[in-house]
């Protein structure tokens, strides 16, 4: 964690879809949960419904069954009316070509559809399209124009990973939301893939020196490759959280209890929360590097209060101004709306630390406590981001065997 939060560990991260029982809500899997007969309500036999659902996926179908858009009827059941002239109709020319185009022109296309739903459904409705993808388009599109968060980013992740997108086009996806560098698919997928076989390394290390020795220059490369400055110092042990990245002296430490857990998933979770924390280095240096386009390297430092030698570092790099991750930037350095500090925790907190100290079992109220802190700290922005790199990570180990 980049700040001081309560005393917690890592929440657990939902299963991967390919774990799940059943399909992921919103995605193109699940039929809508909806009261009543759609056959009734909307003039379809269930066997009309699936066959849309099939073609279109489950957006499309919701959005449709919501505006009364399906072909041949009207939300009461009276025949549609015919279409105005000049309205985009099926077939489309190129419907199908543009349906199984990579995304980074897919998604620019869609963006320019007015009225875009009229132009969906005449693309969905035409032969040979895929119609998941061009729905899964449509809905990063909505996504981007009504406010990214961080539960939506890990559901594309999903669905991206249903319809099988390869790697460059999930990068594309990532970038037009603005997740770049440490949340970009290929680094995610990269870093679940190295951490398979650290993480075997790690389980057999009986140490935190050891074990300290092996995660840094992890971290480093992961830096590395993204551009931003290795860490300054060796990772040390400290208490207060799982892990914690220091802007000031531009290291890591990690909870020792934490990282000499045992078990198979003890040192994939150390490698998860590691990489939290670097990309906590990346926002701080994405921020310098904003900066750097209107200051000089002193006055980075001394007011983000990060080290000379890294500010520099920023100060030859500054963030182009077109540049997506603005977007990110601007919600790290937005002025802080947190509430006040909860009063419950405030009060409970030595007795919450010298239990922990003293390895006590808390009770079920002080950890409602906890969690309920827990959480609202988890939405400050700069830990929304970082939780979502991790949660990505997470659900990358869990697919990598």
């Amino acid at each position: 964690m980049a700040e001081e939060g309560p005393v917690h560990e890592s929440q657990p991260v939902a299963a991967p879809v390919a774990a799940r029982d059943g399909p992921v809500p919103g995605s193109a899997l699940a039929l809508p949960a909806m009261g009543g007969s759609i056959a009734g309500r909307h003039g379809m036999s269930p066997s009309q419904v699936l066959a849309l659902s099939r073609a279109a996926g489950n957006t499309a179908v919701a959005r449709a069954l919501a505006t009364g858009r399906i072909v041949g009827r009207q939300p009461d059941g009276a025949p549609a009316a015919a279409a105005a002239p000049g309205a985009v109709t099926a077939p489309v020319e190129g419907a199908a070509e543009l349906s199984r185009a990579p995304f980074a022109e897919l998604l620019t296309t869609v963006e320019g559809w007015s009225p875009r739903e009229e132009h969906l459904q005449a693309h969905l409705a035409s032969p040979g399209v895929d119609g998941k993808r061009l729905s899964l388009a449509d809905q990063i599109v909505m996504r981007k124009e009504t406010g990214v968060d961080e539960d939506g980013v890990v559901e594309i992740a999903q669905d991206l990973y249903i319809i099988d997108a390869p790697t460059a086009d999930k990068d594309a996806v990532f970038s037009y939301l603005g997740f770049a560098g440490l949340a970009l698919p290929s680094n995610i997928e990269a870093f679940a893939a190295a951490s398979k076989t650290a993480a075997a390394a790690i389980a057999t290390m009986k140490s935190f020196g050891e074990r300290a020795a092996a995660v840094l220059p992890l971290i480093d490369a992961w830096l590395k490759g993204v551009g931003v400055p290795p860490l300054m110092g060796p990772i040390t042990a400290e208490g207060g959280g799982n892990a914690h990245f220091e802007k000031k002296s531009w290291t890591v430490t990690v909870d020792s209890e934490f990282a000499m857990r045992g078990g198979p998933q003890a040192p994939k979770d150390l490698l998860a929360a590691v990489y939290h924390e670097a990309r906590h280095a990346e926002q701080d240096f994405l921020i310098a590097r904003q900066m750097a386009r209107e200051t000089t390297a002193d006055s980075i430092a001394a007011e983000h209060g990060i080290p000379i030698e890294i500010a520099r570092a920023a100060w030859r790099s500054p963030l182009p101004a077109d540049d997506p991750q603005n977007e990110l930037v601007e919600r790290l350095r937005a002025p802080s709306s947190a509430p006040p500090p909860d009063p419950e925790f405030e009060a409970m907190r030595p007795r919450l630390i010298e239990k922990k100290n003293k390895k006590e079992k808390f009770t079920p109220e002080e950890d409602a406590v906890m969690d309920r802190v827990f959480q609202r700290y988890k939405r400050r922005p700069n830990e929304a981001d970082a939780f979502l790199v991790e949660a990505l990570a997470k659900q990358e180990q869990a697919l990598t065997t």
